[in-house]
């Protein structure tokens, strides 16, 4: 419970700060900015995740030590740099032409870039049960990632100049915080060269594409609407996802330790165990997922309005459909991490790419039919019914097999 409360506390510190960077774009830049910036952002993570190689939880669950630190940040900064450079190109081809605005949000989305590579450092901190240095991460993160931020905006009335400000800013803390500690003890064990890294992944490299399409499938809402309906509510629907990041986060602390605990009963536990665990994570996540839909039902729209000078009766409304759409999301996270502690990977990649496709056919058939009714609720809806089916291939495919440790 302890080490949950670390992770919490610094995961409460750093979704507020990312809150509160959405609503200072949203009240300097308009909701057209938002809706690029959330774009930008989820076009980057599943760039990024391409060559990410799953390595936070194969680290975390690498009792033995054989996965080379230095090497997993080496892959991870590679991967990050390809993402930057092809998110740019994208957001330049279907933006405005408009310089400043681009600029604005690669900046935002480079910043963001450490969560990509804090994730070497927390799946490090994660074997070595060091709950704290997670916390201390996220906390130090979340008030480099606004504090200048918003000082600058202050002082200057400038994005551009404050989000110069907010990349320098992150970079000296999460290199300081995150890279050199870990870089320094990792020195003493480094074990040679990329191809004998990645041979030390073993069978956790079949998982490697599972991050990429979970990644595809969490963003999807976000292409569908970017596609089918407009910037403004792709905005909308950013600041909705936003203000869901406290709750996906207390999801996500439950998973730091869920994971490796979960790994520990493959090898050394029973199967009833296993399901034991399994139940009490995925109705934590679903406990949570309804608390957000609760809290958007009964958010003040008066309040949205005041906080993001936005609509809000409208974004009141997208609130609740985008809570509805993402509900059986962390069920099914938490039955896939099931399955990556028994080294049943390939299933998890199946589960969601099915899903994945599904969703891309069906939605793209139904724009085909009829493109000027499409609308958001159903996109959400979508969304919800391909989870679901998600969550009954993963559970429909052999769950209690014996495992091997």
């Amino acid at each position: 419970m302890r080490s949950t409360t670390f992770i919490l506390i610094g995961q409460a510190i750093w979704a507020i700060a990312q809150a509160l960077i959405v609503v200072v774009v949203s009240r300097t830049g308009g909701l057209n900015l938002v809706g690029l910036l959330v774009l930008g952002l989820g076009i980057f993570s599943p760039a990024c995740l391409l060559m990410g190689l799953n390595l936070r939880a194969l680290i975390a669950i690498d009792n033995t030590g054989s996965i080379d630190i230095i090497n997993a940040i080496r892959v991870r900064f590679l991967s990050i740099t390809i993402a930057l450079v092809f998110t740019g190109a994208v957001l330049w081809m279907i933006g405005d032409g408009v310089w400043d605005d681009w600029l604005v949000i690669i900046l935002l989305v480079a910043s963001r870039a450490s969560d990509q590579s804090a994730d070497i450092a927390i799946g490090y901190y994660q074997r070595t049960n060091r709950p704290f240095r997670i916390g201390l991460s996220f906390s130090l993160r979340g008030v480099a990632s606004i504090l200048p931020f918003a000082i600058t905006i202050y002082l200057t009335g400038n994005l551009v100049t404050s989000a110069i400000v907010n990349l320098a800013a992150m970079v000296f803390v999460h290199l300081l915080i995150d890279i050199v500690p870990i870089w320094r003890s990792a020195q003493r064990s480094h074990i040679g060269g990329l191809r004998s890294f990645l041979g030390n992944l073993g069978m956790g490299l079949a998982s490697a594409p599972f991050p990429l399409l979970d990644s595809l499938f969490v963003n999807s809402l976000r292409y569908a609407v970017a596609i089918l309906l407009s910037k403004e509510i792709l905005g909308l629907v950013g600041i909705a996802q936003t203000l869901y990041t406290p709750f996906q986060l207390m999801t996500s602390a439950i998973v730091f330790s869920f994971l490796p605990r979960m790994r520990a009963l493959v090898t050394g536990g029973s199967l009833e165990e296993q399901f034991r665990h399994l139940a009490k994570g995925a109705g934590l996540g679903l406990s949570i997922g309804l608390a957000f839909l609760i809290a958007a039902a009964v958010v003040p729209a008066h309040w949205l309005f005041l906080v993001f000078h936005a609509d809000g009766e409208a974004l009141k409304i997208v609130l609740i459909t985008v809570a509805l759409a993402v509900l059986p999301q962390p069920v099914a996270g938490f039955i896939s991490l099931t399955r990556l502690a028994r080294n049943e990977v390939a299933i998890m990649s199946i589960s969601v790419g099915v899903s994945l496709c599904i969703l891309a056919i069906g939605l793209w058939a139904f724009w085909l039919v009829s493109p000027e009714t499409v609308a958001l609720w159903q996109v959400a809806m979508a969304i919800f019914a391909c989870s679901i089916l998600r969550i009954i291939i993963l559970l429909a495919s052999g769950f209690p097999r014996a495992t091997r440790p």
